[in-house]
């Protein structure tokens, strides 16, 4: 009998545990925006769909992940449930229906699932919990699926790396402290400092510039000088994957780049900077608290995690002002199959505190799909729609 796969329980990945929610989770989802659903065409029926899954977590056992074992000795081990498949219907314009925000229980699992929802436009999600995927990894299992759809082979993943082993395979460095000394972009509500639901609003840009991340943060740091002077921190999460390009994992293998980008700052300026930093590689370096922190129990990361997120939030300063992330889609050619089509693709917000603003792109070569997200407790709908202005000028070619 095969080893079953498995792989170490990373610190930050310990991180997206103590954070997990039963209400609605700390999970990643991708939404696909196609047309070919509505033709019940077998290639995207609920059975031909439910093969091309199990194939695709059968070549790729990250998708089948559920927690064991405790303390630094925690793994995921590709014992769960294939992933499931669910019809449903109901997406409005004010949103998806709300049986989509479905907890993914890291213990039991599925970790993972698909949701198929008919509709104008036709829509496929592909849902994980952050503990056990990152966006790359969770776009690799969707790509899979696909190609089980067309009834190409498939590629696969049994990397058992984590980022923590990948990081220490390239380098040995860490990274400083963060300390919560940022103010968000905006100008914050007046209501009390509490935990909250975030809103969102969703851009699509035709036709995109180039370096999107650098222009959209010189963007955010410009209308931040509008509210205060103090600099404008940026994390981008970069996918370490491209410094190993043999490694396919479908794994969390994301590391964050810092940025402190004047408000006076010209993109071009900044892009510059984000390439000077890749290059020396600055993103691959260690969480300081590392070592130590990997061996405390999910409880108490929980409950220190807690503390920290909430002075944070209370002093309404944080380790980061914004985050920026941006995912390029594969060519259209790799999420199609028979009878479908993907036109475009965009992230649905987590409900989370952790950061005053997030901005997260999907993107191919003719469009980008930017939502917006913040916590209601900060930003109102009207300071949220002035950032997404700044961003739609920032972001257009």
């Amino acid at each position: 009998m095969a080893d079953v796969y498995s792989r170490r329980v990373s610190f930050n990945e310990k991180l997206y545990l103590a954070s997990d929610s039963r209400v609605l989770g700390f999970c990643i989802q991708i939404v696909m925006e196609g047309q070919g659903l509505a033709e019940a065409s077998t290639a995207l029926s609920p059975a031909a769909l439910k093969m091309a899954v199990a194939a695709a977590a059968a070549a790729n056992p990250g998708s089948r992940l559920v927690l064991r074992g405790v303390l630094g000795f925690a793994r995921w081990v590709a014992t769960g449930p294939v992933p499931p498949v669910r019809v449903l219907t109901g997406w409005t314009d004010d949103g998806p229906p709300r049986d989509l925000e479905q907890w993914l229980p890291p213990a039991t699992g599925p970790t993972c699932e698909v949701v198929l929802c008919p509709g104008t436009p036709d829509r496929l999600v592909f849902r994980c919990f952050h503990g056990v995927m990152d966006a790359r990894g969770l776009l690799h299992f969707a790509e899979d699926v696909f190609r089980s759809l067309r009834g190409e082979p498939l590629v696969g993943s049994d990397c058992t790396l984590n980022d923590t082993e990948m990081v220490r395979s390239l380098s040995s460095q860490t990274r400083p402290m963060l300390k919560g000394e940022r103010l968000a972009v905006t100008a914050t509500t007046t209501g009390p400092a509490k935990a909250s639901a975030m809103i969102h609003q969703r851009l699509t840009i035709e036709k995109p510039g180039t370096s999107l991340v650098a222009r959209i943060a010189a963007a955010l740091a410009r209308h931040a000088t509008q509210f205060h002077t103090t600099p404008t921190r940026v994390m981008v999460p970069v996918d370490l994957r491209n410094y190993q390009k043999s490694v396919r994992a479908t794994g969390n293998m994301t590391c964050p780049l810092f940025l402190e980008v004047d408000g006076a700052a010209d993109w071009k300026a900044v892009q510059k900077d984000i390439v000077k930093r890749l290059v020396q590689k600055e993103p691959i370096k260690l969480d300081p608290t590392e070592q130590l922190a990997v061996w405390l129990p999910i409880w108490a990361i929980r409950i220190l995690f807690g503390l920290w997120n909430g002075a944070h939030i209370r002093s309404r300063r944080f380790p980061a002002s914004a985050l920026v992330s941006h995912m390029a889609l594969p060519t259209a050619d790799a999420l199609c199959c028979n009878g479908f089509h993907v036109n475009g693709a965009y992230f649905l917000p987590n409900q989370d505190n952790f950061l005053p603003l997030v901005v997260a792109i999907i993107s191919d070569a003719d469009r980008a799909s930017i939502v917006v997200s913040a916590p209601g407790a900060l930003v109102d709908v009207a300071q949220l729609t002035a950032v997404c202005a700044s961003i739609r000028h920032a972001a257009t070619g």
